[in-house]
């Protein structure tokens, strides 16, 4: 968890940089997304389903949905950032 939250700040660091996201920014998310794979837990459904829309508006290129990719990154910020920051987070076990 530790791990995640100091990859949370560093990508909130990342948002507030003046420097234009592109599509290619979403291979950050691939460490804590797989990291929290390697600890699955059925019971936090609801998180994991806001991983996968993150994930997928990073993937999806469509033309009508402006800003898809940044919208992306920042679920799967929020996402993480709610996980660590739960009280009930099953990983701290």
């Amino acid at each position: 968890m530790v791990a995640i939250f100091g990859f949370c700040l560093y990508m909130v660091s990342d948002f507030l940089s003046p420097v234009l996201r592109a599509q290619y920014y979403g291979l950050q998310w691939a460490f804590p997304l797989l990291l929290l794979a390697a600890y699955f837990d059925k019971r936090q459904g609801v998180i994991y389903i806001w991983l996968i829309a993150g994930f997928l508006l990073n993937i999806v290129n469509t033309p009508y949905l402006k800003m898809r990719h940044s919208i992306g990154e920042l679920i799967i910020l929020f996402t993480l950032l709610w996980l660590c920051l739960s009280p009930k987070s099953r990983l701290i076990q």
